[in-house]
């Protein structure tokens, strides 16, 4: 009787502390990472944080991009059958194989423009169909490496967002360079912004969202400009070249992982690819600027 006694008093401060926000946020996966939390309990909150911190980095480690055959963790093993079922239905528009691809092209950090030939070389080392697991082990034909980066952050924002909820928070938001995670839910929902990917600084529409995960894959944020030509970081596996359907994908789903592998999958396809994933919502800006919208988040403006 004592232990609950002296239990009560403390459940009653905690029960009439005004709810506040903590934030925090650090560089991981070339990015900015920002969480924001709404709690209570200090100790809980900041233990949390501390988790989903150490969860990004141990997964930024994991999925770095040059994964070669070998023994695999459950995570990266969970990471690669997903890719793999992207590629599938897809057709290898998103392939998780196109390390040799990214390294040639010198992951786009310079402007550095590879020559046809080397190219068509690279490309005999790009098949998502060769790639295997058996068991715990990964097996590439030699040659052969995983670039994760499609796949990657989403995963590790649907992780970080699992975490918060295992120490009881209730409402939060990860933002990793645009690609969110949403639990916890507000009156009339989220307003979420759709970058305009021609004005840093511009909006181009907005969106409610109750819960779940937000991914973009756009020419914008990893890029060059040789000769008036712009060179972006997403790939079309099949040509080795930036992909040219679009300038901007936006999905929103309920799968972190998923939602990332999709968007990049339809930047590729441009709006041929839409009506492949029924689960979830995309917003697709093709080369033309025009705007191509489907599923529930976006069948009416906001």
């Amino acid at each position: 009787m004592k232990k609950i006694l002296l239990f009560l008093p403390l459940l009653f401060i905690l029960f009439f502390i005004p709810e506040r926000v903590w934030e925090e946020e650090w560089f991981g996966f070339d990015t900015l990472i920002r969480v924001k939390v709404w709690g209570r309990n200090p100790w809980r909150v900041r233990k949390a944080i501390k988790e989903v911190k150490e969860e990004f980095s141990g997964l930024e480690k994991l999925a770095s991009p040059y994964i070669q055959s070998g023994k695999i963790p459950p995570e990266l093993k969970e990471m690669i059958k997903l890719s793999l079922c992207v590629a599938s239905q897809t057709h290898g528009a998103f392939d998780p194989s196109t390390g040799p691809l990214m390294e040639l092209w010198k992951r786009f950090k310079e402007p550095f423009l590879p020559s046809p030939q080397d190219i068509e070389k690279a490309k005999k080392f790009v098949d998502w169909r060769k790639v295997k697991i058996k068991g715990d082990s990964l097996i590439l034909p030699p040659g052969f490496y995983l670039d994760l980066g499609g796949v990657a952050k989403g995963y590790a924002i649907e992780k970080g967002i699992e975490i918060l909820k295992k120490h009881g928070i209730k409402k939060a938001i990860i933002d990793a360079g645009g690609d969110l995670g949403i639990m916890g839910r507000k009156p009339g929902g989220w307003k979420i912004g759709i970058q305009d990917p021609r004005n840093p600084s511009g909006i181009l529409d907005t969106f409610r969202l109750e819960e779940g995960y937000v991914a973009t894959s756009g020419d914008y944020q990893r890029y060059f400009i040789l000769d008036g030509v712009r060179y972006h970081h997403i790939l079309n596996p099949k040509t080795g070249y930036p992909a040219r359907k679009s300038i901007s994908c936006t999905v929103v789903g309920k799968n972190g992982a998923l939602a990332d592998a999709i968007a990049t999958a339809v930047f590729v396809l441009g709006p041929d690819g839409m009506d492949i994933f029924p689960e979830v919502s995309i917003y697709l800006v093709d080369r033309e600027g025009k705007v191509w919208k489907k599923g529930k988040h976006f069948s009416t403006k906001n």
